[in-house]
């Protein structure tokens, strides 16, 4: 379950989720800059980026005639207008794998709302953690499960739990050692300080078919009010997702629940999963493995 240099004028907001290993390059987060205003505004003079990014005019060339050898922007038949090229979409495919799962998901998911009566949500992996793809709207006043783009941790959460147990083993171990290196999230934290105790959990998930979040994750959410527990979703026999159903403590117990609940939840991902193999070609559509 889940519930994530020199500075550009106006520009110059990062998030980060650990603290740096390096100073940021500041060229390259200047090109990114000039690519970014290039894709948002369709086509840009030199002087128009200048005044948008608050860079140098030497700069600015430079930036321009960097992306445009690495193909990413063009000029406007041969005019001192620049432009994006198809290329930039290629820097999207995280984003449409996250668009198209939750057009996938959100009917099957409303069905799942519909018969059982809970809500559920379905999220993607995202670096050290899972992004919510597309969530059921909140239950009684009670947010069970969180907004489109909410974080849940790879380890606390049932949702991460689910996906990177029933991950192919290369993939499950990437994931791992980038937890272990970057991630500062309590929960993940304590799961990779104890190698042991995270390789029986996560056997016992792959054999269930089913996770469980970390009790002190789940308390922090819900305060004991809610529980809930989450299935993989697998497609073309890999894991890409993972979904969730919550209940209330108070009207169902987890023996219950998962007598009642699993079986459908699993039908759903199955469904999920299906839709999703018709049309991943390339894999285009699914979430990138971890670097």
């Amino acid at each position: 379950m889940f519930l994530a240099v020199e500075t550009l004028p106006t520009r110059s907001t990062h998030f980060h989720t650990s603290m740096p290993s390096f100073a940021p390059v500041t060229a390259l987060m200047r090109g990114l800059e000039v690519l970014r205003v290039v894709n948002s505004q369709g086509e840009v003079t030199i002087a128009e980026l200048q005044r948008r990014t608050n860079l140098h005019r030497p700069t600015v060339v430079r930036m321009l005639e960097t992306l445009e050898e690495a193909g990413y922007v063009t000029r406007r038949n041969g005019s001192a207008r620049y432009m994006p090229t198809g290329r930039v979409l290629q820097l999207s495919r995280g984003y449409l794998a996250h668009e198209r799962v939750q057009q996938i998901a959100e009917p099957v998911l409303a069905q799942v709302r519909e018969h059982l009566g809970w809500p559920s949500a379905i999220a993607i992996p995202d670096g050290t953690s899972m992004m919510i793809a597309y969530s059921s709207r909140t239950f009684d006043g009670l947010q069970l499960n969180g907004r489109l783009g909410t974080r849940a941790p790879m380890l606390g959460s049932a949702l991460g739990r689910a996906y990177i147990a029933h991950c192919p083993k290369p993939t499950q171990e990437r994931s791992l050692a980038l937890l272990q290196a970057t991630s500062s999230d309590p929960f993940d934290r304590r799961w990779v300080a104890d190698s042991e105790a995270l390789k029986k959990a996560l056997e016992t998930i792959r054999a269930n078919g089913f996770a469980m979040s970390d009790e002190a994750y789940t308390r922090s959410l819900y305060n004991d009010a809610a529980a809930g527990f989450a299935v993989p979703v697998i497609c073309n026999g890999q894991a890409i997702a993972a979904i969730n159903i919550v209940f209330f403590t108070a009207a169902l117990s987890m023996s219950d629940a998962l007598a009642t609940l699993l079986p459908e939840l699993r039908h759903a991902a199955q469904q999920i999963g299906a839709m999703l193999a018709t049309e991943t070609g390339d894999g285009a559509v699914l979430p990138a493995d971890p670097a």
